[in-house]
C-alpha cells in the first residue's frame, strides 16, 4: 500500500498540535506558580520578621544571666538585662527607636542614648512589665502587637 502525500502532512500536523498543547500547558502550570511565588513570598517575609522578633526576645530573657527589668531609655521602655562580667556591672537594653527593634550592650549607668544602639529588625514599639516572677512584653511589628508571656530567670539571693 503507498503513502498518500496528504498523510504525511497530518502526520506532521498532529505533532506540532501535540508539541503546542504541551509548550501551552507547561506555560500555564509555570505562570500558576509563578503567580502564587510571588503572592506568598511578601506574607511569609512579613510573618518571618515576625516570628523572629518574638523569637529574638524570648532568647534574650532566657539565656540572662543576671537581673531582668523593665525600665525607662529616652523617651521609651527598655528590656534590661544586667550582668557581671570580670566584676563590672553591664548592661544589655533592648529597646524600640525610630522602626527599628534596637540592642545596646554597655557598661552600667553611663550615659547612652537609644541611637547608640544597634538596629535588629523593624518594630514599631516595646513595651513591657515584670509581674511577680514574669515578664510581659508587647511588640509591635511589622505583623502588628503580638504579646510575651516570659518566666524571669531564677535570680541569685544574696544572704
Amino acid at each position: 500500500m503507498k503513502n498518500k502525500p496528504w498523510d504525511k502532512s497530518i502526520s506532521a500536523l498532529s505533532a506540532i498540535v501535540m508539541l503546542t498543547v504541551f509548550a501551552i500547558s507547561i506555560l500555564s502550570v509555570l505562570l500558576g506558580g509563578a503567580q502564587v511565588y510571588s503572592r506568598l513570598t511578601p506574607r511569609d517575609a512579613q510573618s518571618f520578621d515576625s516570628r523572629t522578633c518574638a523569637g529574638y526576645l524570648r532568647a534574650k530573657v532566657r539565656s540572662a544571666e543576671g537581673q531582668v527589668t523593665v525600665e525607662a531609655f529616652g523617651d521609651t521602655q527598655a528590656l534590661c538585662i544586667r550582668q557581671q562580667i570580670n566584676g563590672r556591672s553591664y548592661a544589655t537594653r533592648v529597646y524600640c527607636h525610630e522602626g527599628y527593634l534596637m540592642e545596646l550592650f554597655s557598661l552600667d549607668g553611663g550615659e547612652f542614648f537609644p541611637a547608640d544602639g544597634e538596629k535588629l529588625m523593624p518594630a514599631q514599639s516595646l513595651t513591657g512589665s515584670v509581674e511577680g516572677s514574669f515578664l510581659r512584653l508587647t511588640v509591635t511589628d511589622t505583623q502588628g502587637a503580638q504579646q510575651l508571656y516570659l518566666a524571669l530567670p531564677c535570680q541569685e539571693v544574696s544572704p
